[in-house]
């Protein structure tokens, strides 16, 4: 697993995660002709090109409705316990990760004990795979998912197609499988991830060498090595080929690159090159990640795959990014036999899932890496993420309510969260992880009716604080938020209403379930808090849904769900009212953000940056307290050259000049004239001079 950004620039982060400039991307994407993959899939309604599969395909009910999934992502690389790509980076002798000096000192020197060697090392001894699933379940997940392979190209089932597998090697046990029947047990879903199309660029660091010290230039183990080498070890009969692929390094001369620097530098890509020369070991290469795929699917029937990659058009030999070198059909096609068996099984319904990180629209769920989208998204989709670092590591940091608000993050924006709890080399979580899945369990048991089988409301959120993306931290455990950051969720004629922290004012205000100014809606018959049997005081006004009595003792221990019963239930806009000083000042987290721009937090302010298109703008319903002429003061950072916003209001429409500031700063931006009081819709858009560096804090109107 690893997060790769690529887009059509690339974003300097200054100030705070949210303030950003944008420098041009370098290099030409490469454009390779893409061959047929020549093996046989199952017959069905579904053809291997993304035509058929966007045409025909439609996300089961079941995944739209589970919301929460487990990971095991699990395997040999746990046993040298430094986290992620721990088989690439032992070789990595400068690297800053310190993969190379955790195996140095577990194990000895790559040139003499590789990763082939660490394999046999993984004994999976303490591995209870039923016991773990009832604690899964426990802890409210509706599926699972196993580990195929990672990018270390070690198959984890009894692998037809690749003899460097767990039933042969380590464990000798079928992994996949015996995960499967636990979570068949439990009435679970299963789902397998396979991350090995990296594999055949991957481990080029493993046909390398120190660089520097007493073993300079003493090549690492794959280097030279064949099957013919393997006589008379433990792994005789087995050949290296299927493990670490071919050296690559001629591909540096003989390949098609588009950026010299990777060419000649260390490309993260190992020697592959943007179109690798050597097609007959693509080619090899291809149909043998195809077969046992295919072998997975016809032997195991998962109800998900999941393939890694980066965000972008990243997937399996696709030619660009992490499936750069060769392109092929492989992924529509794997895809096509997936669905096809699921309907071949099921009556012609298709209750299959494929998981990539390029959005493919229908043919497919769209999957983000530890993090969520800015908005709500119409189709389902998932998130992975997970505690601390993807492969085991000890002395992880565990942080039940940061798991609690991300899923809430997720499920409001319409996804379904796959969580990994990292098992260590014996095959158990640590403590700390297994006291997040039983609180998770206490939490979903209170709270469930509001995620599971939900959809995303009108809006998502209320507030202005969000939870921070990335694998769970230290960073994520020290978010503060308040009653008035809420997410929304929906299901039937209830909306419910998330406060992800207990009010300290004995009440709570959902201020997009107001009543509408004018006509009807949002008709609201019964108000309940989850996981409390008490009646609620409620009303409803213009200003919003006020709960004005709470039980003495919280029904849980994390964020709160309100369920709102009633008809035509719609998001209404918030109302905002004149300050004591007759001020009105418009903020972004009582706006409506209509478009792709991202609302984000510096120093306990709100701010909407990331603002790439002209056609994003914020809106905001609020009261003018008296007619006359305002002055306008705008508080904006612009690490850009300029730009201009546009302020309709009242039939005008002033021109606000943005000017250059690294940080936030207020300044005057000229005059707005109201002919009266009561309450309109205003709306700040990108004028014709747009700088999509522009970050926006807040616009304040002040009568002169």
């Amino acid at each position: 697993m690893e997060k790769i950004y690529r887009a059509t620039c690339l974003m300097v982060l200054l100030l705070s995660n949210d303030i950003c400039i944008f420098a041009s991307e370098t290099g030409k994407k490469p454009n390779l002709i893409e061959e047929k993959v020549g093996i046989p899939i199952h017959d069905g309604p579904f053809q291997p090109t993304w035509e058929s599969l966007q045409s025909g395909y439609a996300c089961p009910q079941w995944f739209r409705d589970a919301k929460f999934g487990i990971w095991a992502h699990w395997g040999p690389q746990a046993v040298l316990e430094a986290g992620d790509w721990n088989a690439r980076r032992m070789y990595e002798q400068q690297a800053p990760w310190g993969g190379y000096d955790a195996h140095l000192k577990l194990y000895g020197h790559p040139s003499v004990h590789g990763f082939k060697d660490v394999l046999p090392c993984w004994k999976a001894e303490k591995w209870d795979p039923e016991k773990l699933m009832a604690l899964y379940k426990k802890a409210g997940a509706k599926y699972f998912m196993a580990m195929g392979a990672h990018h270390d190209n070690f198959d984890c089932w009894d692998s037809k197609y690749q003899p460097w597998n767990s039933v042969n090697i380590g464990p000798k046990k079928d992994v996949v499988g015996l995960w499967q029947n636990a979570a068949r047990k439990q009435g679970m879903h299963f789902g397998v991830s396979f991350h090995a199309d990296y594999a055949w660029w991957w481990f080029q660091v493993a046909f390398g060498s120190d660089k520097t010290g007493d073993k300079k230039g003493v090549p690492y183990d794959a280097k030279g090595l064949t099957k013919e080498s393997g006589k008379g070890t433990w792994w005789e009969g087995l050949d290296p080929k299927d493990l670490y692929g071919i050296d690559l390094s001629d591909e540096r001369t003989k390949g098609i690159w588009h950026d010299e620097k990777e060419r000649t530098g260390d490309s993260r890509y190992g020697s592959m090159a943007d179109e690798i020369s050597n097609k007959e070991y693509a080619r090899w290469y291809c149909n043998k990640w195809f077969n046992r795929m295919k072998d997975l699917v016809d032997n195991y029937h998962p109800d998900l795959l999941y393939f890694d990659g980066g965000a972008g058009n990243y997937y399996p030999f696709s030619g660009d990014g992490t499936g750069r070198g060769f392109k092929s059909d492989a992924m529509q096609r794997i895809t096509a036999h997936l669905y096809n068996d699921s309907a071949k099984r099921n009556n012609g319904r298709v209750d299959a899932v494929m998981n990539i990180k390029t959005d493919k629209g229908n043919a497919l769920v769209l999957d983000f890496e530890s993090g969520f989208p800015k908005n709500a998204k119409p189709l389902p989709w998932q998130t992975d993420i997970t505690i601390g670092d993807w492969f085991y590591r000890p002395n992880m940091f565990y942080d039940t309510r940061s798991v609690i608000i991300t899923l809430l993050e997720i499920v409001a924006r319409n996804g379904n969260m796959m969580l990994n709890v990292p098992l260590n080399a014996a095959g158990e979580p640590d403590s700390g992880g297994v006291e997040v899945c039983e609180n998770m369990g206490k939490w979903l048991a209170v709270n469930g009716d509001g995620i599971y089988g939900t959809h995303a409301w009108g809006v998502f959120r209320e507030g202005i604080n969000g939870m921070p993306g990335d694998n769970f931290n230290e960073r994520q455990a020290k978010k503060v938020f308040n009653a008035t950051d809420i997410r929304f969720t929906a299901k039937a004629d209830a909306v419910y209403a998330f406060a992800l922290a207990w009010p300290t004012n004995g009440q709570f205000v959902v201020r997009s379930l107001g009543k509408p100014l004018t006509g009807t809606g949002n008709v609201i018959n019964h108000v309940s808090l989850l996981g409390s049997g008490g009646k609620l005081q409620w009303k409803q006004t213009e200003d919003g849904l006020v709960i004005t009595s709470l039980p003495e003792q919280k029904p849980c221990e994390y964020a709160f769900g309100l369920k709102v019963e009633g008809k035509d239930l719609a998001p209404v806009p918030m109302i905002v009212r004149p300050w004591t000083d007759g001020s009105v000042r418009l903020l972004p987290g009582e706006s409506v953000l209509h478009g792709n721009h991202e609302m984000g937090e510096k120093d306990g302010m709100a701010h909407v940056g990331y603002w790439l298109n002209n056609d994003d703008y914020l809106t905001w319903r609020m009261e003018v307290p008296a007619p006359g002429t305002y002055k306008m003061m705008l508080c904006a950072a612009n690490q850009g050259s300029g730009g201009e916003f546009v302020f309709e209001a009242a039939g005008e429409a002033p021109v606000i000049n943005v000017q250059t500031h690294l940080d936030f700063v207020e300044y005057d931006v000229g005059k707005v004239e109201f002919k009266q009081a009561g309450i309109i819709d205003v709306k700040l858009r990108p004028g014709k001079s747009w700088d999509r560096n522009i970050t926006f804090r807040s616009l304040t109107l002040r009568k002169m």
